[in-house]
Formats: C-alpha cells, structure tokens, sequence
C-alpha cells in the first residue's frame, strides 16, 4: 500500500519540524513548503491525500488598542470606569 502523500504549508520552521515529524514517523510522506505559492508548484507536480496549513495570525484591530489605551488613561488619573459612549470600544 503505498504512503499517503500530505502537504503542509506552514511557515513557522519549529512548527513545520514538529508536524513533518510525526506524520512520517506515522508513514506519511510529507512534502513541506512556507507559502502558498510554493505549494501550488508542488500541487501541480504531485496531488496530495492530504494538505494542511498554518493558521494566519488576526489581523490587527488598532481600534481595541485605542479602547484599552482610553481605560488605562483613566485608571492613571483615577477615574473609575464609566459607560461605554455608543459606537466606541465594542
């Protein structure tokens, strides 16, 4: 029976090292790559059984900063918390 083939992208190296790891130790043939466009390349070349990839990190949301920023302004001069005004900090 022949290995099943998986592909991960992930461009974290500890990451990657850690999953190419135990895949092959469970007789997976692992072919891995940083990037999507890489991984079309390998894609094309051999259709893989299985393809995992790494999770993007969130992206950022300056407004949550800005709302932690103001409550923290208020602790220093102490103010207590207050009503949130409408259509500000969700």
């Amino acid at each position: 029976m022949p290995q099943p083939d998986l592909l991960l992208i992930e461009d974290d190296e500890a990451i990657a090292e850690l999953i190419v790891w135990h895949f092959a130790r469970e007789g997976f043939s692992v072919r891995q790559t940083p990037d999507g466009e890489q991984a079309l390349v390998l894609v094309e070349e051999r259709v893989p059984d299985i393809v995992l990839r790494g999770v993007p990190p969130p992206a950022p949301q300056p407004e949550i900063g800005e709302c932690a920023d103001h409550y923290a302004d208020r602790a220093r001069r102490g103010r207590g918390p207050h009503p949130r005004p409408r259509n500000w900090c969700r």
